[in-house]
This record gives structure tokens, sequence and C-alpha cells, in this order.
């Protein structure tokens, strides 16, 4: 897990814990999370990290603390994004076969994500195809495009729709929430050593609607309105009003912007570690340690011209499903 933008930290993510009804009451929940700890001291992983509801309660009682984080809520017609942009370029789906579509996803990944803390790192081809190009949720409907510009630009989403919702919504005034779980654009190539440089933000801008136009008609909703949530550390409000002050797109201005805080995210400090944050290290002794070096700003360019040191930075890219 990226804890700064220069260093990672090994995490353990607990997946699903459940007690079947009949065997309730007994402490099966509790044996199984503290063998699951034991698992992380003995192999020198010093966080544990979950996603919850109704347990909260639960493994508050454990000793994780919830880390509140902060959603946007985009209300947009799917028929505002359609149309020819600027970008000139092509929209498809990932294919997570091919190296070349996968080289673009993990450069553009390794430039940005360090920026966003509790993002996890992706070393190799075999974690992009096994936990980001497939899915096990049969609840949702998955898209993942990817975008190459005539002009270097380049870019990749990850988005997904309950099948639910999209049954029920049969009315076309109905909103159709949209997850966007990761969006990252940049120019490729552009440096001594191959790198990724930022995009400003009017390209940016087109990227983005070109990518999230390619989404809609891949999951069916060209012409309906939507809900679109994303991690406010992913598009923080400065790179949006950057990007909607280029673009003049009327649908990323702030009148379409709402926000809303998540509390499922809970974490545990398994044993004391020292991360360095760029001016040296620091020791982490305590949750409230780790939570205070996670809400550190960042800084890092997401689009030319715009910094993000006073923005969110602590988000949770929920492709990396455990």
């Amino acid at each position: 897990m990226y804890l700064t933008p220069n260093s990672t930290v090994s995490c353990g993510a607990v997946g699903d814990v459940g007690t079947h009804p009949s065997h309730g009451r007994r402490g099966l929940a509790k044996s199984l999370m503290a063998l699951a700890e034991e698992y992380m001291r003995t192999h020198d992983i010093p966080v544990s990290m979950l996603h919850t509801g109704s347990a909260a309660p639960l493994y508050k009682s454990l000793g994780y603390e919830t880390l509140p984080v902060r959603s946007t809520l985009l209300a947009v017609s799917a028929s505002e994004v359609n149309g020819v942009g600027e970008e000139g370029g092509e929209v498809r789906l990932v294919n997570f076969d091919a190296e070349g579509d996968v080289a673009v996803l993990r450069k553009l990944h390794r430039h940005f994500a360090p920026s966003i803390r509790g993002t996890f790192e992706r070393a190799t081809d075999e974690y992009w195809k096994k936990w980001v190009g497939t899915s096990s949720d049969s609840r949702r409907k998955f898209v993942r495009v990817l975008f190459r510009g005539k002009d270097g630009s380049a870019g990749y989403l990850i988005a997904d729709v309950m099948l639910s919702d999209m049954a029920n919504g049969t009315d076309s005034s109905h909103p159709i929430h949209v997850t966007l779980r990761e969006f990252f654009g940049g120019e490729i190539g552009v440096t001594a050593m191959g790198g990724v440089r930022p995009l400003d933000p009017k390209r940016l801008a087109n990227v983005f609607r070109a990518l999230l136009q390619g989404a809609f008609h891949e999951m069916g909703i060209d012409d309906r309105k939507v809900v679109l949530q994303f991690p406010m550390a992913l598009l923080p409000d400065a790179v949006v009003d950057a990007m909607h002050g280029a673009s003049e797109f009327a649908w990323l201005g702030r009148d379409r912007r709402s926000t809303q805080e998540e509390l499922g995210w809970m974490l545990k400090l398994i044993h004391p570690f020292e991360v360095h944050d760029g001016q040296g290290a620091v020791r982490i002794e305590t949750t409230d340690d780790l939570f205070r070096e996670m809400k550190k700003g960042g800084g890092m360019e997401r689009c030319a011209g715009t910094k993000e040191e006073d923005t969110e930075v602590c988000g949770f890219l929920k492709t990396d499903n455990f």
C-alpha cells in the first residue's frame, strides 16, 4: 500500500468474514480474525485493512479504527458526454492479454496512484490480469476502457454499475448510479526515461469525456441520467475545477457536484514500523499515527499546473477487490 508518494508498506487485506447463523455468537469471527492477524505478525505485515458495513462494531472491538473517505457525486446525463470531442483518438475495451495495453495502464497507475495514499502497488502483469482485469462480483457490470490519442495522450477508466439498478431503472428519468473506480490520463513516453507527463486541464477533460462516453456506451446507458461516484482523492475538486474551466463542459461544474463521506474503511496497526516521507524517517507507533501520515498533503501534479497540497489525498481504489 502506498503510504506516501515515495514509500509503500505491506498491508494485509481482510476479505469476506462470515459465520453461519446456526453457529453465531460463539466468537468464531473473532477467532478467525485473530488467526489472520497472527499471520500478519509472523510475515512482517504492519497494517491490516478491511471494508465493512453493519459489522463495524465487531471490528472496532478488535482494535480497528474507521478512516473516513470523501467521495464526489457528479450528476450528469450520458447524452451530455456524447459526440465528437477534440481528443482525436480511439476508445476501446482494455485487452489484458495484450502486453501493450497492460503496459499503458501500468505506466499511468505507477505515475499517478502513489499520490493517493491508501492505493495498492501493482507490481506484476499477473496482478493486473487477476485483480484488475477480472471480477467475481456477479452483481455488477464492469467496464474497463482505454484511450490512445493521436497527440500522444493516453488514459484509462474503470467503472461499474449494479445490474439491479439497470433492471429497475427502465424509466429514463431514473438516475443510474455508476461507480468510477479509476481514471488516469497522461502523455506517455515524453521524458528521457520514457515516463509520463501530466496533461493540461483541457486535454485531460477531453480524455475523460471520451472514456466516459465509451464506458456509458458499453454499459448501455447512452441516453440515461447518471450519478457518477468517485473518491475525491482520485479527482480532487481542484482538478475538476481546472478541467471545467478549460473545457467549458457544463457537466463538470460545481453545481453538478456534491460530497459524501464513506465510513466503511477500517484499519489496524499490527506492529510499529518506519516510513520515509521525503524529509526523513517517521515512526508509526499507533493507528492514529498511521491515519495522520495518510492524510498528509501530496503535491503531485494530477494535471499540468494543478497541485493538490490542500485537497483530499487519502482514498482507496475499489478495483483492488479483496
